[in-house]
């Protein structure tokens, strides 16, 4: 297997104000330095604030929500409207909810809010809010990963709500009987 330089590319995450990097070469071919890359329907950038990511997610939703007015227009059954909603729209911000949603801005999370606002009064019944998702899909993410991690440790994971201001702490104690022994902590971002 070989690598085809013209199509790979180089995205450089470096918070300094000076970032000047010296380019990489592969077989004596430069290869291209870009400040964001589209990697499996995520847009990542060079200071990874997800503001173009979220950009594009939202045009996404916005075209998808005329389809939803249109349906209520048309006095579809609510029960339609909430699948159509869950499948079309909410998965559409929600696929790597995971990853992304923890570090968005307040402002990208409230456009966020409003598209869901939006379809919650055409649907007419009370949807969850994309904060609630994101907590319930990272403390599921912090039991599934439970089985594998095989060292005495502590794992915390703090979810931050801004919206409500306050902090979730999720502690899951593996192979220590006394949570207050000094045993290394893993701090896991998700």
């Amino acid at each position: 297997m070989t690598i085809n330089v013209k199509k790979t590319k180089e995205i450089v995450i470096d918070f300094r104000r000076t970032g000047v990097h010296e380019p990489v070469y592969i077989n004596d071919n430069e290869i291209e330095q870009v400040n964001e890359y589209k990697y499996l329907g995520t847009v990542i950038d060079d200071k990874l604030n997800w503001n173009k990511n979220t950009q594009v997610v939202f045009g996404k939703v916005m075209q998808r929500m005329f389809f939803l007015r249109k349906l209520k227009q048309f006095n579809v059954d609510k029960t339609i409207l909430h699948l159509f909603y869950q499948s079309v729209i909410q998965s559409i911000v929600t696929f790597n909810i995971v990853s992304v949603y923890g570090s968005l801005s307040q402002k990208n999370r409230e456009r966020f809010e409003r598209v869901r606002k939006m379809a919650q009064r055409s649907i007419g019944l009370t949807l969850p809010s994309f904060d609630n998702i994101f907590s319930e899909r990272a403390i599921s993410k912090v039991h599934r990963l439970y089985p594998i991690l095989h060292i005495p440790c502590l794992i915390t994971l703090f979810l931050i709500d801004p919206v409500l201001d306050f902090v979730f702490l999720v502690q899951t104690l593996l192979d220590t009987g006394n949570p207050l022994s000094p045993t290394p902590f893993i701090y896991l971002t998700l």
